[in-house]
């Protein structure tokens, strides 16, 4: 195989309550839409067909549940420096922003433990839950697809999968050989280049794939190295080899290599693959101007599934094994050493659809168990040697007619989480806990429709369009969910350089249990679409490490404030309501002239409250209101088709912040992209560039716990122009 690697690097590194005018004007907003939509639909061109999210077994892109999709170059000019980074900006999606190399998606103001990040289906089997410096392992160049899945669905995966399910898709392992119909070796690729000037990153990739309708090989390789980011601000700098004062954002070069091997096999009724990747990444804590991160996770993955004649018509089997490092250099001393070594296992057996009165009923039923080693050695080893193992099985049942479609998700789990101490400090608690934590979604979907006189014309007068209406639908999801603490919220006890804090874990914690509802109007018609989302999460029992406000020194001693004392935050379980409404759409404009093409304006919307019910106070990091406005302007040009976008966010000030707490500026972040493709024979190529924060504005995100710890010091990233390429043969 052969890669293209264009690495450079500056720096090398070491091994409440919501306002009725936001629901007001989300709901003007989309019937509006649909007013225009009736008398200009026929003249317009259609928008894209709905995609199906395979991390929803039924596989249904109608299914009455909350999913989102980004591939192509939708997926790449996002962004390719983390999963966080890619997925920021969807609506209810930001990003924990720890830094360029370390960054997690938040969902409607839930991360970490509630945010279950999978591989082609299976866990990731990582420790990116556990604090917010520990990386995803994956270069996203190597990524063809990421989906965000809500509901009863993503409950599935279990209480882990509180706040969504996040599926990357790597095609390692093929479904469907990629050569159907030959018998003959064929080959197949894709080679990808990057550079941006923000952070002076190179980042390169190809793919390749040989084989025939029997078998398929698949070999993938990508490398991206980043300089310091560019920020819109001066910032003082003690990094080795870093100016004192630059507008750069200190410590935050990074580099990341993966490999990746897959074979899979074919046949009539079945098909069966296996593959092994190494991820390795070399980060910046940006926290520290000092620490510096070494990543590495080696993971292999088995899927098998099989077609039957029976009332299962498909068995699925989806497995994977995981050894994952991560290692924090101050300087170049080691400093704490954290590993998880763990495999999972699922199988899901889908019904096939039969029919059922007046309905049609379809399901999966499944089988789940994993296991998790955990370690942390060092002197600032914030957390204990644990091993935590859960098994459990799952349901999601589905009916489907013409009052709509029901589903119903089911998932009961047996968790234990046992410490065992640590072999050179004391001061870590050992023991066991054993949870059973159920969890239970119900989504209805129902199509509205007016009754055919009240869309009867009057004599003389223009009628409606009848299909307009028939296309709204209201969905309803309400769920039970439980999650079990993890270890670090139940044995943590130690220094965390990440979160500037001393962290005490409880273990007398019960299970995490909340309630949640949810309503989704949506639109599609033509030449647009619309949707409209309000929800509520109460939970009775909600976990979170907050401030107590005691200090204690690295040592665990309790002290007095000072430079070297460290603020005390506590896992506490505490009553708390998130309460949200969002809204996007888009329309499709009449061409303008000649050499144009359609044109889309689109627009996003989301508010977020989040309140702990014991003081009344918000809960820390909550994202802050956002609005955005897009617009696409596709031309057509004798080389090939040619698209121009331009984006714009409002993320408004985050002043509703708990005591001691600090609130954050509002700022606005502008977008510029073109890309265009060339088809000549069969290469088909590619190509983009886009200008980020093109205003070069000077912004700090609320959900990064960096903008409360080490106030000032992490803004985010400033103007940047990224190009691109991708070759596919």
């Amino acid at each position: 195989m052969v890669l293209l690697n264009f690495s450079f690097a500056s720096r090398q590194l070491p091994p409440t309550t919501l306002a009725p005018k936001s629901v007001a004007l989300a709901a003007a907003l989309l019937c509006t839409q649909a007013l225009y939509a009736q008398t200009s639909e026929a003249a317009l061109p259609q928008i894209q067909a709905p995609i199906t999210v395979t991390a929803n077994p039924l596989g249904s892109p109608d299914a009455p549940l909350p999913t989102e999709r980004l591939e192509g170059l939708g997926l790449t000019l996002r962004g390719q420096g983390s999963l966080g980074e890619a997925l920021d900006g969807l609506l209810g999606v930001s990003a924990s922003g720890f830094a360029p190399g370390a960054s997690r998606p938040v969902i409607r103001g839930l991360d970490g433990e509630r945010i279950r990040v999978l591989r082609n289906g299976a866990a990731s089997l990582d420790a990116s839950g556990v604090s917010p410096d520990h990386a995803v392992p994956m270069n996203m160049l190597a990524v063809e697809a990421i989906e965000v899945v809500r509901g009863a669905a993503a409950l599935l995966y279990g209480g882990s999968a509180a706040g969504g399910a996040v599926n990357v898709l790597d095609s390692r392992i093929h479904s469907v050989s990629p050569f159907l119909g030959t018998d003959t070796l064929q080959t197949s690729g894709v080679a990808q280049w990057q550079a941006a000037s923000g952070d002076q990153s190179r980042a390169a990739a190809m793919l390749l794939d040989a084989g025939n309708r029997h078998y398929a090989l698949r070999a993938d390789a990508a490398t991206r190295s980043a300089g310091d980011t560019r920020v819109p601000t001066a910032l003082e700098c003690t990094a080795p080899g870093s100016t004192a004062v630059a507008g750069r954002l200190c410590n935050s070069a990074s580099k990341s290599d993966e490999g990746a091997l897959g074979l899979s096999l074919f046949g009539d009724t079945w098909q069966a693959g296996i593959s092994h990747s190494n991820t390795r990444a070399n980060y910046g804590a940006v926290a520290e101007d000092a620490v510096t991160i070494a990543m590495q996770q080696r993971r292999t993955a088995v899927q098998a599934q099989a077609k039957l004649a029976g009332w299962v018509q498909q068995v699925k089997l989806n497995a994977a094994r995981s050894n994952y490092e991560h290692t924090e250099f101050e300087g170049a001393a080691v400093g704490t050493r954290f590993t998880n070594q763990g495999h999972e296992w699922r199988v899901e057996a889908v019904q096939r659809s039969t029919p059922l009165g007046l309905a049609n009923w379809q399901g999966v039923l499944g089988l789940q168990s994993d296991t998790s080693n955990f370690a942390a050695d060092g002197d600032e080893a914030f957390a204990p040697h644990t091993q935590t193992r859960g098994a459990g099985a799952f349901a999601l049942q589905q009916l489907s007619g013409s009052w709509g479609t029901a589903s119903l998700g089911f998932n009961r789990q047996s968790v234990s989480v046992r410490s065992f101490g640590h072999p050179s400090l004391a001061r870590f608690e050992q023991g066991e806990r054993r949870f059973t934590p159920v969890n239970t979604a119900l989504s209805w979907q129902l199509p509205l429709s007016l009754p055919p006189a009240s869309r009867a014309a009057a004599p003389g007068q223009a009628g409606l369009d009848r299909n307009a209406f028939e296309r709204f639908t209201l969905t309803v999801n309400w769920a039970t969910m439980q999650r079990a603490p993890s270890a670090v919220e139940l044995f943590a006890n130690g220094p965390h350089v990440a979160t500037a804090a001393y962290e005490l874990g409880d273990s007398s914690l019960g299970l995490e249990r909340g309630k949640h509802l949810e309503l989704r109007l949506h639109f599609k018609a033509q030449n647009f679409h619309a949707q409209l989302n309000l929800f509520r999460t109460d939970y009775s029992q909600h976990i979170a490490f907050a401030p107590t406000g005691l200090y204690r020194d690295a040592e665990g001693e309790l002290v007095m404030p000072g430079p070297d004392a460290l603020p005390e935050w506590r896992a506490l379980a505490v009553a708390a309501r998130f309460e949200g409404v969002e809204a996007q759409g888009g329309v499709v404009l009449p061409t303008l002239w000649r050499q144009a093409k359609a044109a889309e304006i689109t627009w996003r919307a989301s508010q977020l409250s989040a309140i702990n019910h014991i003081s009344g106070e918000p809960l820390p990091r909550t994202p802050p209101m956002r609005i955005g406005l897009g617009l696409r302007q596709a031309f057509g040009a004798s080389w090939g088709p040619m698209t121009v976008r331009l984006d714009a966010d409002r993320y408004q000030a985050q002043t509703r912040v708990p005591t001691g707490g600090l609130p954050s500026a509002g700022y606005t972040l502008v977008s510029l992209s073109v890309d265009g493709k060339v088809s000549r024979g069969n290469i088909q190529t590619e190509w983009w560039a886009k200008l980020d924060n093109a205003a070069n504005q000077l912004g700090y995100s609320a959900s990064n716990v960096l903008t409360q710890t080490v106030p000032g010091k992490v803004p985010v990233a400033g103007r940047s122009l990224r190009l691109g390429m991708q070759v596919g043969f």
